[in-house]
């Protein structure tokens, strides 16, 4: 079986993003749950669970059920993400640090290839400043909310 790296995997859906025409594009869900692990659903015969919704999307899409993250604390964690770099290039070395504005994020190259890209809780991208707006929007604009 072949691994996809984290870098690898947000390439591709760069890629495909840039590549796929308005009327012809696929839509995607990514899930990013804090603490959920692949080991709490069905399909683990150790643990009696079921989870048929999670199921169901995850016959329609990819399931990951061997990740690794690119650094063990939270915002760095998503900074990473966001960013598509290693821990020692995405500009977030704590939690106390915000997320660098002028850095790119996948969020807003998807935006700017003609995606509607929205988010649902926290992205912690400036977790350091420990504000968040009146509406939670500080920076959305910035990181990729549509325009």
């Amino acid at each position: 079986m072949k691994y996809t790296t984290r870098r690898e995997l947000l390439g591709s859906v760069v890629s495909a993003a840039a590549a796929f025409a308005a009327p012809s594009r696929p839509n995607f869900l990514f899930l990013c749950p804090d603490q959920h692990r692949f080991d709490w659903m069905s399909g683990n015969e150790r643990i009696p669970i079921r989870t048929p919704n999670l199921d169901s999307v995850a016959a329609r899409g990819v399931r990951f059920a061997k990740v690794t993250v690119a650094a063990p604390v939270c915002a760095p964690s998503r900074a990473c993400l966001a960013a598509g770099k290693e821990y020692d290039n995405c500009g977030v070395a704590g939690n106390s640090d915000d997320y660098p504005i002028e850095q790119k994020t996948y969020y807003s190259l998807l935006r700017d290839s003609g995606y509607h890209v929205a988010a649902c809780g926290k992205l912690d991208l400036n977790k350091g400043s420990h504000f968040q707006g009146l509406d939670g929007r500080v920076h959305m604009e910035d990181w990729a909310s549509p325009t």
